[in-house]
């Protein structure tokens, strides 16, 4: 069969970069003009507006830095073929290669798709990058499930896409004689 090839949306990669570019500068904003903040504001305490400038400035910052590669180097998010899939739509925890050897479920969760496999925790092992490793850990004790496909930045419908992953799993299970229960 032939592959599929799903890419980001232009118009969301921007929207997400002029958010955290908005973010960065308010924090910078609110750092540099403190003193001047707390004549206008409800808080009257400058260490209080620095303090949540300075956070707004190092997450936005930090999700800004780890999301700067996809934002502008990455086109593809995901391929599907007969083998399994690469994930690389996520900016730190992105799945890589799975084969549809390991997955024992396909679950749309209303703005993602959740991807059950039979050993998640070697499968995070697996991953090189402490970044990675770490975003996966978190997708496995928030959803589950290490794989988690977000469909925000993704130029596909949700169903659309869990449709396209669901049968090319079951083709796989089909031309493997794996069993047809989970389907």
């Amino acid at each position: 069969m032939k592959e599929i090839v799903v890419t980001f949306n232009k118009k969301r990669k921007c929207a997400l970069f002029a958010i955290f570019i908005s973010f960065i500068l308010l924090g910078l904003f609110m750092l540099i003009y403190s003193d001047v903040l707390t004549q206008y504001w409800v808080i009257s305490s400058p260490w209080t507006i620095r303090f949540v400038g300075l956070m707004c400035l190092l997450c936005f910052g930090m999700m800004f830095l780890l999301s700067f590669r996809v934002l502008f180097f990455r086109k593809i998010a995901l391929i599907i073929n007969d083998h399994g899939f690469v994930d690389n739509s996520s900016a730190g925890g992105e799945a890589g290669e799975v084969k549809w050897s390991e997955v024992t479920n396909v679950v749309n969760a209303g703005n993602s798709i959740l991807i059950f496999l039979k050993d998640p925790d070697s499968f995070v092992h697996e991953k090189k990058s402490f970044i990675n490793k770490r975003s996966l850990k978190m997708n496995l004790s928030n959803y589950g499930t290490p794989v988690v496909i977000q469909m925000f930045a993704l130029n596909s419908y949700i169903d659309t896409l869990e449709r396209q992953i669901k049968d090319r799993w079951e083709y796989y299970k089909l031309i493997t004689g794996e069993n047809m229960d989970n389907v």
